[in-house]
């Protein structure tokens, strides 16, 4: 077994993973919502369940821009790669940041946040739905929904182009049933 191929696979299956899972976010947590407002469970649980839907999409983005740096510092390294890089972090600049405060949401709730520490005020969460779109945004820290699919899209493409002559070398991989032409 060739282990660069199997390196390679792993980027693979890791990268359709998180498109999978970004896109299924999207979807959900950019839904319309039912119409009967607040007084109503469902649409009180269907405000919810697109909250936390976007906090996972936020999350997946954020190894998606993992990974596509592991892949960048192997030898799978494209010149592609680094400009899908590029591209997404200037479409998502703040997916770190989102990502950071909502994991670490104990210590920024209480002002003791890594980014509090060196002088950041708090700030409340922003969550705006509208069909089809979800902005998320925490003080100067925003990300659009469908912005960031696009973005986590084409990232995901210049992974695969990176990693797929290796992976294909790999005979215990099987065929490539989730994205066969990302």
């Amino acid at each position: 077994m060739d282990t660069g191929a199997r390196t390679a696979l792993a980027f693979r299956d890791q990268a359709d993973t998180i498109r999978l899972a970004v896109e299924i976010q999207h979807a959900r947590c950019t839904a319309e919502l039912v119409p009967n407002g607040l007084k109503d469970p469902a649409w009180r649980t269907g405000l919810i369940s697109r909250i936390t839907d976007a906090q996972l999409m936020v999350l997946m983005l954020g190894r998606l821009a993992r990974l596509a740096g592991l892949v960048s510092r192997s030898a799978y390294a494209t010149p592609a790669l680094q400009k899908a890089i590029a591209r997404f972090e200037e479409i998502v600049p703040d997916v770190r940041e989102l990502r950071d405060t909502d994991e670490h949401f104990d210590a920024y709730g209480a002002g003791e946040g890594r980014r509090q520490k060196k002088g950041e005020p708090p700030f409340r969460w922003g969550f705006s739905h509208v069909a089809g779109e979800l902005y998320l945004s925490y003080g100067p820290y925003r990300i659009n929904s469908t912005e960031a699919l696009a973005a986590g899209q084409l990232l995901h493409r210049a992974i695969r182009a990176a990693v797929d002559p290796a992976a294909k070398q790999d005979g215990e991989g099987g065929a490539d049933i989730i994205f066969p032409n990302p």
